[in-house]
């Protein structure tokens, strides 16, 4: 199911992206459809910025790197890309494909 919600401020929706965080670090079994409703069969639920279509084209351009790549991660973070290779390495941010173009060349 996809469904959209608007939040009536950018506070309120940061304070809810947080908390989804926060409840998704401390916990062993993420947020999913049971933990909104126990008669649910469990499903991951998934909660994800909006973003404009050349910031969605460049996110997925970035996760296919990270996936070709051998990076652990790939995140957005108040509509910035990231990537990084392991945990307690440094972070890259993208902000152009001439971003990824580069670590490609760097990489070869």
């Amino acid at each position: 199911m996809n469904t959209k919600s608007d939040f009536t401020s950018v506070l309120t929706k940061e304070k809810f992206l947080q908390s989804y965080k926060s409840f998704n670090k401390e916990r062993k079994d993420k947020l999913n459809t049971s933990c909104v409703h126990p008669a649910m069969p469990p499903k991951p639920v998934f909660i994800s910025e909006s973003l404009t279509p050349k910031l969605k084209k460049l996110h997925f351009l970035a996760r296919d790197y990270a996936k070709t790549n051998a990076y652990d991660y790939c995140w957005i973070n108040n509509g910035k890309i990231f990537l990084r290779k392991k945990e307690g390495t440094p972070y890259i941010r993208i902000t152009t494909e001439q971003d990824l173009s580069k670590l490609k060349s760097a990489n070869n």
